[in-house]
């Protein structure tokens, strides 16, 4: 028969596949980020494309009247004048995220400038794909109850009003008193119900103008540009390869935190084979010690001729041979013989690391 030194074996070889594991997880992490950062490259170039052709767009009651910073900013603030003189008192305003961000900021500036009592809070909802409204989601709720309290829905564009017709419902369920709408640019149209209109508009434009800036934007392009609220040049959106680059971005993004995720798996799985492999080292040398002895012992008491020292050293090296088999670290079996030990079967499968999706 021969010994097997399991912790010369198995745990060596799994920490050398969970090693081969994380330099392949490392490659599709890196060539993950190298896609990403063409896409925000892209990004970059296709929004300074667009920036070039933008346009100042301007009201549809008068031509004369450009949307550009300065024109927007003295709006804002006859805007504030607007909602003082209207004599609701103590409104809670719900900025419409992330679109109604830039508006709403200034808005909150005149307003406190001016001493009117207001609170404000944020809602996420989003109605856009691309250049078109599309299937509204409301994906966030809010913090302030609104219970009996005036509420001015702030947002930076009014289209087909159903977004703002949603959220009046979902605050007039909430005990709202009154649910009233301040867009900063409202895109003229019939409209399912009046109610659906603005009360407070900044701008009026043509319905299917698709204008950026100010918090609009096109797949989160331009939202931060101030300068002015400008007409998109439809020449200069994405081509179709464009697009299909663009589209990866999402499920890229989810791909990388799984590949993430399961790195740090197999961190931990590696760092525990190696923790094994050093507590092993450490028990095996130890009962080999005390075996070592008990060989020491028993050659003495054969040398001596002693009754007690022969047996109790024999006793002793049966021991550490049971310690060292039961805690796994040598098997002993006929050479050839196909190993049958459970723990060689079932240990490579517990530490195996969990696949990633493609």
């Amino acid at each position: 028969m021969e010994c097997d030194v399991i912790k010369d074996n198995i745990l060596p070889r799994m920490q050398t596949g969970l090693q081969a594991r994380l330099g392949g997880l490392s490659q599709q992490i890196k060539e993950t980020r190298a896609t990403l950062a063409k896409i925000h490259q892209l990004e970059s170039n296709l929004e300074q494309r667009m920036i070039k052709q933008l346009k100042p767009a301007t009201d549809i009651h008068n031509a004369n009247i450009h949307l550009d910073k300065q024109t927007i900013e003295k709006r804002i603030d006859a805007l504030a004048c607007e909602l003082i003189q209207s004599g609701i008192q103590n409104p809670i305003l719900i900025s419409v995220m992330d679109g109604a961000m830039p508006f709403a900021a200034k808005l909150n500036e005149r307003l406190a400038e001016k001493g009117f009592g207001f609170q404000y809070e944020t809602i996420q909802v989003s109605s856009y794909v691309g250049t078109t409204s599309g299937k509204l989601s409301i994906t966030s709720s809010l913090k302030i109850p609104v219970g009996g309290k005036h509420i001015i829905v702030v947002d930076d564009v009014c289209d087909s009003g159903k977004t703002y017709g949603a959220l009046r419902k979902l605050l007039f369920g909430l005990g709202a008193q009154s649910v009233d709408l301040m867009a900063l640019v409202d895109k003229t149209q019939p409209r399912d119900q009046n109610d659906y209109n603005p009360g407070f508009t900044g701008f009026t434009v043509h319905k299917d103008a698709f204008i950026a800036g100010w918090g609009m934007d096109y797949e989160g392009l331009l939202r931060n540009f101030d300068n002015f609220i400008g007409a998109v040049d439809p020449a200069t959106l994405p081509s179709k390869d464009e697009k299909e680059l663009l589209q990866q971005k999402k499920p890229l993004n989810l791909q990388l935190q799984k590949y993430l995720a399961t790195e740090k798996q197999v961190k931990k799985q590696i760092e525990a084979c190696h923790h094994s492999l050093t507590v092993d080292s450490f028990y095996f040398n130890c009962v080999i010690g005390i075996g070592t002895a008990g060989a020491a012992i028993t050659a003495l008491g054969i040398l001596i001729l002693s009754p007690v020292m022969v047996p109790a050293g024999l006793a002793i090296m049966t021991g550490a041979a049971v310690a060292l088999y039961n805690h796994g670290l040598f098997s002993m079996r006929i050479p050839g013989e196909r190993r049958a030990d459970s723990k060689l079967a079932a240990e490579p499968a517990a530490h195996s690391a969990p696949g990633v999706g493609g």
